[in-house]
């Protein structure tokens, strides 16, 4: 069987990875085996040995010249190695780097493509995110992309918009091609700076295939120089061309050639013939020098050809020195016999040095190298970039066992892997294709484990056959990949509740004005003395519907985050030992309730109500858990959420937060079920006896808070959810909510403004029963002209204020809403009290979800005492400051 290769599964098959293994277009890559020749030992000079030194002369000027074609021969043939593995490594470090841009393309173009979607690419986001693609990417100047009219609609920096590129080829290629690929165009010269670029291009398209314009990274032709260097002689020249012979760069850099065609030389002759790769000698055009000439098509991008050209001279150099010594010392035969020895040693040293050589592009590598002895299948080799990589040091991966450098869990997957890839692996020297295998994993000495992509071939070195691997981390890729799914499932939730919040929307306003008639009439009724018990009784079953049907409209506004919150600094320990007492009575004897509270929490700002509300819609769902009793734990604790945590969990972000955990030990949930357990209207109940809305309230509540929720859960083994909420910036000690107060009214003049004639009327009614002096207005504008009629009467003029306090609805049709005509009162008269009310303000009344601390509001349904409360509180509470109404920012176009 063959040797074990440095391959690693990447993880176990539940997390959701798969091995690819694929084939590349490249020849075998080899190291020269380290060789030595014994050196022969002087011949004495005696005369009875003159004769025949005459005979050895003459035998070694023909031996001599044999052995000087021969080598002649050798050093071509090695110049000829070295430079069609130089053009190798050139390919692979070439198509490497065009990988890197085309998936930068790509990545950028998916995040673009959502951003649009979504409605959030602007030109400065977008500017942003070009200039985090382009941080640690050397080859990219810049990115810009095209709309199909080739205009310049977003670049990374702003100086390029509006400009037009529908002249450019490249625009041209992908308008007019349908299947078009990635593509890499000529180079172009900026005529003010005189600096070269090249284009590098993909296509975007709609969703049904159209062209929608062009995504552009501008590479740097310089960064190709740099990537070329490793291993080159300094008289060596490399020239990247596409497959019709358009020169793209050139190194060293020569100004006068970028762009030109050499589709008539001998390279691009055999490449029309066919041919992927081969060398050859010519003259070169450019500078008149002969050279030893390599060409490679390149095999991850066919449609570029790689050319490198060592100049002959300096491949015979050695060659010619050697010619010249042997002809000055072929004089006489020990001389020549001493010479014959030089030549022997010199050429040891050249092949020396030619090993010397490939070992130098083994070490140039940018990539771990691994070199694998097929008999024993340990390491015999590993190259810079692998020590640096990996953590030991040379002398200890030289011997080690190749499962070493794999996680335990990953070695059984990795046998059958290996019976897969290294047969199919071409022998040294062989035509076929190297193996790559994706999705793997690799263990350093220090216990990281890295995400890998392998290139597996087979070489000789020193006569032995040996495996060797390249490894290429992408572990940052792979991340990258799972923080991209993790944004789009979180931008399918957003959607799903954003619909959500537009039919709840639609429909609270409405009915929340239809309960409020009825509540106010049932009110009504209730305080006529002359009622039966039983009549009296039926208006409360009523007034409990109607707030049924209240909380109902609020459960829903919860999970779209559409309710309007008041955050207020909150010890969540304080908060679970006050529900907790609530909670006994509520779940009943048989559910032991076991608190685990940290006791020295972090601040928090959050709605109050709403989290007691959450947390008592928990335990409910536990308790429905465990029919029969069972165990509740209620844990609060500090936690820190690094950015790992925050990557793999949707909606989570890094930083301080309290944890508020309530696990059960009841019958749990199939995976199925848990990842629907936050939609609205899912339950597992059965009909009547569940909305299916408790868990959306508290994930909708959450998320508005800024905070995230976890369930953990599994057939037989309960349920936990975990809240997180970050942490705030100030702690007070909370006061308990004061008793409810009587029923008081009051005589100061209060302006109505309401659009729905009942709704208005039933209002009307109450604040008349109160003892307030009254006026209505059925609109904005109305309300806006009552107040200006009022301010005119002599009473008023002297300095006064039109009415004592605004009470006005906030959704309202025509030019001014609840929120606009609050603050143009506001504005004339500043000393005037202002009382939202609404059973649904779409945000108008909210910053970032949240109502401001000073506004009123009174939430639709409300009760007489509600109204009554709310109105007091406007009037007695001292202000020190007139009342600010949030400005709604604006709303940007779609």
């Amino acid at each position: 069987m063959p040797p074990a290769v440095s391959l690693a599964a990447n993880q176990d098959p539940p997390r959701g990875s798969s091995v690819t293994v694929r084939s590349i277009e490249t020849g075998p890559q080899a190291l020269a085996p380290r060789t030595t020749r014994p050196t022969r030992k002087p011949v004495a000079a005696t005369p009875r040995v003159l004769v025949l030194l005459g005979v050895i002369a003459a035998l070694s000027a023909a031996l001599i010249a044999v052995s000087l074609a021969r080598q002649r021969a050798d050093a071509v043939a090695a110049g000829e190695k070295l430079v069609m593995a130089f053009v190798q490594l050139a390919d692979e470090q070439t198509a490497r780097t065009f990988q890197s841009v085309e998936q930068m393309l790509q990545f950028t173009g998916s995040r673009l493509a959502a951003a649009v979607a979504a409605g959030t690419a602007s030109e400065a986001a977008v500017r942003e995110d070009f200039k985090a693609a382009l941080q640690n990417r050397p080859f990219a100047q810049a990115l810009l992309v095209v709309d199909d009219k080739g205009r310049v609609v977003f670049d990374s920096d702003g100086h390029t918009i509006g400009g037009d590129r529908s002249m450019r080829p490249y625009f041209a290629y992908h308008r007019d091609t349908v299947d078009s690929k990635f593509d890499v165009g000529g180079p172009i010269q900026n005529p003010q700076t005189k600096a070269w670029s090249m284009p590098a291009s993909r296509a975007l398209r709609r969703a049904d295939g159209s062209f929608a314009g062009v995504i552009v990274a501008v590479l740097d032709p310089a960064f190709f120089d740099r990537v070329w260097t490793a291993g080159r002689s300094s008289d060596a020249v490399v020239g990247l061309f596409r497959d019709d012979g358009q020169l793209l760069v050139r190194s060293p850099f020569d100004d006068s050639v970028m762009g030109k065609s050499f589709a008539g030389g001998p390279a691009f002759e055999q490449v029309r013939a066919g041919m992927t790769a081969g060398t050859f000698e010519t003259v070169t055009p450019v500078d008149g020098v002969e050279r030893i000439v390599a060409f490679r098509r390149l095999g991850a991008y066919p449609g570029f050809v790689i050319v490198i050209g060592q100049d002959k001279a300096a491949v015979l150099a050695n060659w010619r020195h050697t010619v010249w010594i042997t002809v000055a010392g072929a004089a006489a035969v020990i001389v020549a016999v001493v010479v014959l020895l030089t030549l022997l040693t010199r050429e040891w040293r050249v092949r020396r040095d030619a090993d010397e050589r490939s070992r130098l592009l083994f070490e140039a590598s940018p990539y771990p190298l691994f070199a694998i002895d097929v008999g024993d299948e340990r390491f015999s080799a590993v190259n810079d970039e692998a020590v640096a990589k990996y953590g030991w040091r040379r002398e200890e991966f030289v011997g080690m066992a190749v499962d070493d450098l794999y996680p335990p869990e990953d070695l059984q997957p990795l046998a059958a892997l290996r019976g897969e890839v290294l047969p199919a692996v071409p022998a040294p020297g062989a035509p076929g294709a190297a193996r790559v295998v994706e999705g793997l994993r690799h263990r350093t000495r220090t216990g990281e484990l890295l995400d890998v992509e392998l290139n597996v071939r087979r070489i000789d070195l020193d006569g032995r056959p040996t495996t060797l691997v390249m490894a290429r981390d992408v572990t940052d890729r792979i991340r990258a990949e799972q923080a991209r799914q993790a944004a789009e499932e979180q931008l399918r939730q957003s959607q799903k509740m954003e619909a959500v919040g537009q039919l709840t929307g639609g429909v609270a306003h409405d009915f929340n004005n239809i309960l409020t008639i009825i509540m106010a009439n049932t009110d009504a009724l209730q305080e006529e003395e002359s009622l039966d018990e039983p009549v009296r009784k039926r208006l409360g079953q009523i007034a409990k519907a109607v707030m049924r049907a209240a909380e109902l409209t609020r459960q829903l506004l919860a999970y779209s985050r559409k309710q309007p919150l008041r955050p207020q600094p909150t010890d969540i320990d304080a908060l679970v030992t006050t529900t907790g007492l609530m909670l006994r009575r509520v779940l009943g004897a048989e559910i032991e309730i076991v608190p685990s509270l940290a006791g020295d929490l972090w601040p928090v700002n959050v709605d109050r109500t709403q989290l007691e509300t959450a947390l008592v819609n928990l335990c409910v769902n536990a308790r429905d858990a465990m029919p029969g009793g069972g165990r509740l734990s209620i844990e609060t604790a500090n936690v820190t959420l690094d950015a790992a945590h925050a990557a793999r969990t949707p909606d989570a972000r890094a930083g301080d937060h309290e944890m508020l955990a309530v696990t059960d030990n009841g019958s749990g949930m199939p995976p199925d079920v848990a990842a629907r357990i936050f939609e609205p209207f899912f339950t597992t109940k059965g009909v009547g006896k569940g909305t299916g809305l408790g868990l959306s309230m508290v994930y909708g509540f959450i998320q508005q808070s800024r905070g995230h929720i976890t369930v953990d859960s599994g057939p037989g083994r309960g349920t936990s959810f975990r809240l997180y909420l970050p942490r705030g910036e100030e702690r007070r000690t909370e006061a308990r909510a004061a008793a409810r107060p009587a029923i008081s009214g009051g005589s100061e003049r209060i302006l109505v403004v309401e659009d729905e004639p009942l709704v208005r009327a039933s209002i009307l009614l109450q604040l008349k029963s109160l003892g307030y002096d009254v006026a209505e207005a059925a609109d904005g504008d109305s309300g806006l002209a009552a107040c200006e009629a009022a301010a005119s009467t002599p009473a008023v003029a002297a300095g006064g204020e039109p009415y004592d306090l605004l009470l006005t609805d906030v959704v309202m049709p025509g030019r001014l809403n609840g929120r606009a005509l609050a603050g143009e009162v506001l504005r004339r008269w500043p000393g005037m009290r202002v009382v939202f009310m609404s059973g649904y303000s779409d945000n108008a009344l909210m910053e970032d979800g949240r109502l401001a601390a000073d506004v009123l509001l009174l939430g639709k349904p409300f009760r007489k005492s509600d109204l009554a409360q709310m109105l007091r509180r406007a009037f007695d509470t001292a202000s020190d400051r007139p009342l600010e109404i949030p400005a709604r920012p604006d709303r940007a176009p779609a």
